[in-house]
């Protein structure tokens, strides 16, 4: 079975880079306390409308009520736009993070890696 990984994951990956990562200066330690703010408000709204669950083997019933979840939010944040999460100066940082990674000491392994996920 394939594994997919889904917004949350990712979301929760780039909290714990924002918990690791060391800002090099005021401009990204800003950047990142915003980020981890929009991070914690769309959590919290995650919690508040998430259904109750249920317990079923059925990808049919599994499938419909990650759909009634995600149109719940979507109904919650009905002007949501790309860049309410990941602001410009959020984007930029992370861009940064990784170019450093994959082209510092470890950056063959960290590709290959990668490249096997």
């Amino acid at each position: 079975m394939k594994r997919f990984i889904t917004f949350r994951h990712v979301l929760l990956l780039c909290v714990s880079i924002t918990q690791c990562a060391t800002a090099q200066t005021a401009k990204d330690s800003a950047a990142l306390r915003d980020f981890s703010t929009r991070i914690n408000k769309y959590e919290s709204l995650k919690k508040s409308q998430s259904l109750p669950k249920k317990q079923s083997n059925s990808a049919e019933v599994v499938s419909k009520e990650k759909d009634q979840a995600t149109q719940k939010v979507q109904n919650a944040r009905p002007a949501a736009r790309q860049g309410d999460i990941f602001s410009p100066q959020i984007a930029a940082y992370f861009k940064r993070q990784i170019q450093k990674t994959l082209h510092g000491p470890d950056g063959a392994k960290v590709q290959a890696s990668l490249r096997r996920a």
